[in-house]
């Protein structure tokens, strides 16, 4: 089955939406920071990401369902990838999907950027199968793994 695959740049309307699945149990312990937060200090923290211009959020629809989103750091020639998908379409592959459509989109839009990396918790074993899937090299760091893809 060929995936309807749609990016949709974040706005401060998408606050309520980026806040339950930045809170979601799995995501939290996914992270690097692992701590919980209120609602209003998400919102102060989303309004600074937006109005960043070394910083992208992407929501991604899949099917004309929303499933996760991609955050995006520029720095020189390199973009830092953070990403999360919605509980109910995990081990679905949209993961994958989502991060590959991100990368094709940023290669063909933003001619700076010449390499991805993301740094991933060694016992983040669903994040570590998709950047492997997508074919980043992979070095360990400590307790994390930093994958990186070259244009």
């Amino acid at each position: 089955m060929n995936n309807k695959i749609e990016l949709i740049k974040a706005t401060i309307n998408d606050s309520k939406l980026l806040y339950e699945w930045a809170t979601d149990k799995e995501v939290r312990k996914a992270s690097f920071n692992t701590g919980d937060f209120s609602y209003e200090s998400h919102c102060e923290w989303l309004k600074k990401q937006l109005n960043r211009e070394d910083c992208d959020i992407f929501l991604c629809k899949i099917n004309n369902n929303l499933v996760g989103q991609t955050r995006l750091y520029y720095e020189n020639d390199q973009a830092l990838i953070n990403y999360s998908i919605a509980s109910q379409y995990r081990g679905k592959g949209y993961a994958t999907l989502m991060i590959k459509e991100v990368i094709n989109y940023i290669f063909s839009n933003n001619h700076k950027i010449n390499s991805f990396v993301a740094e991933v918790k060694d016992n983040n074993i669903p994040s570590i199968k998709v950047f492997k899937k997508l074919e980043f090299s992979k070095k360990k760091v400590g307790a994390v793994y930093v994958f990186e893809k070259n244009r």
